[in-house]
């Protein structure tokens, strides 16, 4: 039983190890706060779910980090991290709020299955964090728009929710890479379509809203591809309704210094490295796809 058990999650231990010894120590600032507590959403903040002894309403635990490591070192932890990624078989949408979610019972994180979406969220989660807590909430912030842990508050549609609540780590570079290259794409994004198909009841409907981005057309991807940095997120940009982007990765530099696209690829079935050559073309190849958008690691 323990061999068996020991097998089937031997990477979430190894995971567990290293970011528990080899990874440095972030001092935080631990405290109870009511689950309605006004947290200001320009300060960084990490939550996990907790219930506070004899209370009378759920609690949540905030931790208030000192800093968080320097972006030098959370791209080198990125870069390690996502290596050892690589292989993970893919499953898609595998994260979900738990056992205590009403509509989406997986677990909170899962180093033995990814998708595209969540094999970057948990890499970034493991490269800005000082241990195996801060892995926790970290994930919550970055997979989260609000302090409640809930379906409705996860950051469900990468351009009208994930990028923006996610500003304090990461930033849109597309414009600064592509200059004049860009174009612009406007779409009207529906979160009520999304949570009611999911059976999930909000309380209050949400109204569809107009977005639009800019982004690096796929016939001109080769001009731009030196300025791309190791740790860059490419998302790939889509002319289908109602999303922006339909797939993302790291960017990684191998052994001879060439641009590789590293992704939890739905087509090979696991995590992969693909040259960012044959990225382009897989995009020039497929009518609905555009380009891509930049996001690169900075904290302001």
């Amino acid at each position: 039983m323990i061999l068996s058990f020991l097998h089937k999650y031997y990477k979430n231990i190894i995971i567990l190890f290293l970011i528990i010894i080899f990874m440095p120590t972030t001092q935080l600032h631990t405290k109870l706060v009511p689950i309605h507590a006004n947290i200001k959403k320009t300060t960084p903040y990490v939550i996990f779910n907790n219930w506070h002894p004899g209370a009378d309403y759920p609690y949540f635990m905030c931790s208030y980090p000192d800093s968080f490591l320097l972006t030098a070192h959370i791209k080198s932890n990125l870069l390690e991290f996502s290596d050892f990624g690589l292989g993970i078989p893919y499953k898609e949408s595998p994260l979900g709020e738990g056992l205590l979610s009403n509509v989406d019972r997986d677990p909170f994180y899962d180093f033995q299955a990814v998708d595209c979406m969540t094999y970057v969220e948990q890499t970034l989660a493991l490269a800005i964090s000082g241990g195996a807590i801060d892995f926790e909430n970290a994930l919550l912030l970055i997979r989260h728009a609000s302090p409640v842990f809930d379906f409705g508050t996860r950051n469900h549609f990468i351009v009208a929710d994930w990028i923006p609540n996610n500003r304090w780590l990461l930033q849109d570079v597309t414009r600064l890479i592509g200059d004049t290259l860009c174009e612009t794409m406007t779409k009207t994004i529906d979160r009520q379509q999304l949570l009611n198909r999911t059976g999930y009841a909000s309380g209050t409907k949400l109204s569809p809203q107009k977005f639009s981005i800019s982004y690096i057309p796929k016939s001109k991807l080769q001009q731009i591809a030196h300025k791309i940095e190791p740790g860059d997120i490419v998302c790939e940009i889509t002319y289908e309704r109602g999303i922006f982007v339909s797939h993302l990765g790291f960017i990684i530099r191998d052994d001879k210094n060439e641009l590789q696209f590293r992704n939890a690829s739905f087509w090979s079935r696991k995590v992969i490295d693909q040259p960012f050559s044959v990225l382009i073309r897989r995009l020039i190849k497929k009518p609905h796809m555009a380009g891509i958008l930049i996001l690169r690691i900075g904290i302001p």
